[in-house]
């Protein structure tokens, strides 16, 4: 049984968040000198992910993706922004999904101090989970389509995004 769900992102632009060049993605990689269980020392590198919403406001996405998740800004405006995610399926590259892809996107839902009230993922691509999808745009609209299935659950949901 096929069940569709279609979800529509549309972001209006000159809002208070998205002044100038705000909102914008910022990486930073860490070098990091631990002990490992040998007792030697050893340098780690860690990568930190923020979104900095003004020049004093910023969320850490570090609970949104694993380390090595990449992310995008799609759209905003004064209370919602739409990422773009991408990170590999699994950290260690062993078994099923070593080499996979989870890609997606990521809604924050903000109040009017800029504080997260809700964040919801929806995957595009998932190796885990066995969701696929078919990238679409049509020359005459602003609309980006995604059509998308669960290959395990045959279950299907479109998600279209305004740009």
């Amino acid at each position: 049984m096929r069940k569709t769900l279609i979800i529509l992102f549309l972001f209006i632009y000159g809002s208070s968040i998205a002044q100038d060049k705000y909102p914008v993605i910022l990486h930073f990689d860490v070098n990091n000198k631990t002990i490992n269980t040998e007792g030697e020392e050893v340098w780690a590198k860690d990568t930190y992910h923020f979104l900095m919403l003004n020049p004093q406001k910023a969320i850490d996405l570090k609970n949104y993706g694993n380390s090595e998740c990449e992310f995008n800004i799609i759209g905003s405006n004064a209370n919602r922004i739409l990422l773009e995610f991408n990170q590999p399926s699994k950290l260690i590259p062993k078994g099923m999904c070593a080499a996979g892809l989870e890609k997606g996107f990521l809604s924050l839902e903000l109040d009017g101090n800029a504080v997260i009230n809700k964040s919801k993922n929806y995957l595009i691509e998932s190796c885990l989970l066995s969701i696929e999808s078919i990238r679409k745009l049509d020359e005459n609209s602003k609309f980006i389509k995604y059509d998308c299935e669960n290959l395990q659950t045959s279950e299907s949901f479109i998600i279209i995004i305004d740009t």
